[in-house]
Formats: C-alpha cells, structure tokens, sequence
C-alpha cells in the first residue's frame, strides 16, 4: 500500500469488519468490508469504486485452519473482479504450488501441503478467468530489510528466502509491467 501511495496510486484494502485500519489510513488508503469466504460481501466491495487492477494476498495465518481463504476466498476475489470489469490481477501465493512443488523446502511441503494445494486450485481458477494475471510465488518469508536483489524468476525450481519488503515492490513492480502479464513466478 505504501509503495502504490507513493506512486500517487489511490488504493482501497478489503478489510475484516475487526481490523484495525489506521495504518491504512494514514497512507491515505482508502477502506471497504469484506469476508473473503462471503461472495456477496466480496461482490458488494467492487461495487464502491472502479478497480482496474486487483492484489490478492489471501491466505491462511496460524490458528485459522477452519476458514481458509486459500481456494474459495481468492475464487470469491477472481470472480469478483472479473464481474467489475478489473482486467489485471496479481495474485502472491506460495511456493511449492503447481510445477514449483520440488522448490519448497521439505518441511514446508509437508506444514503446507494443504495451504500448497488450496493455492494450486486458485492459480488454476485464475487462469481460466480470462483476467490478465501475474502470479508471484515467494519462498521463505522473513521480516528483513530489502535486499535489493529479488527478482521475479521463470524457474519453477527456484527458491529462495525474501524479505516481505521484496516481495511488495515485485508486486507493485508487476502491475506495470505488461511482460509480466501470463506468467508464474518464483
């Protein structure tokens, strides 16, 4: 939010009806309610405003295993957006999903097999969409500092550990970059 609010960009974060948002706006981003899992409420949040490009980073925290967003959440998003008329969507996943399975790390394959495979339902779910779409799937997460170096990279065998920080400005990088339009990154 920071980076696309820097870039003059106006940004409007879904948000749970708990969350706390003034971080959010403070950056001058605006705000709507939505459950992810509730197709209508995600519908309902395309409708205050005309969005042309969508960022999913959905996904599963600790102690949520009962209502993951993984698959239908990030599906309520897609066909969301597509019915709102947004024609590019970036959407931040996880390796190990579809071809990138040998990359993850072991023990990662195993903690996030079903988080890996709920993921792998959406990627393919937005490919079919018809939406122009990137897809970014990070390695290790860590809460460093930017490094400089991350890069959005075609091998579905790459891996490597990357600060949040990165993984945004690929992020915000990609919307702009119509080379990345059809592609899966690690």
């Amino acid at each position: 939010v920071r980076m696309l609010r820097e870039k003059g960009e106006d940004v409007t974060v879904a948000v749970r009806a708990t969350s706390n948002t003034e971080a959010l706006e403070a950056l001058g981003a605006k705000t709507v309610v939505a459950d992810a899992l509730e197709a209508d409420t995600v519908r309902a949040a395309f409708t205050t405003g005309t969005y042309k490009v969508v960022v999913s980073t959905l996904g599963t925290s600790r102690g949520e295993n009962a209502k993951r967003p993984d698959f239908i959440g990030n599906r309520n998003v897609i066909d969301a957006a597509k019915e709102a008329g947004a024609t590019r969507f970036v959407f931040v996943t996880v390796i190990g999903t579809g071809n990138s399975w040998d990359a993850a790390p072991r023990p990662a394959r195993s903690f996030l097999k079903e988080v890996i495979e709920l993921k792998g339902k959406a990627e393919d779910h937005l490919r079919a969409s018809g939406l122009q779409y990137t897809i970014i799937r990070p390695g290790g997460l860590s809460e460093g500092k930017s490094t400089g170096k991350a890069v959005l990279a075609d091998d579905p065998e790459a891996f490597s550990y990357i600060s949040r920080i990165d993984v945004a400005k690929l992020t915000v990088d990609a919307i702009g970059d119509p080379a990345t339009i059809g592609k899966t990154y690690n």
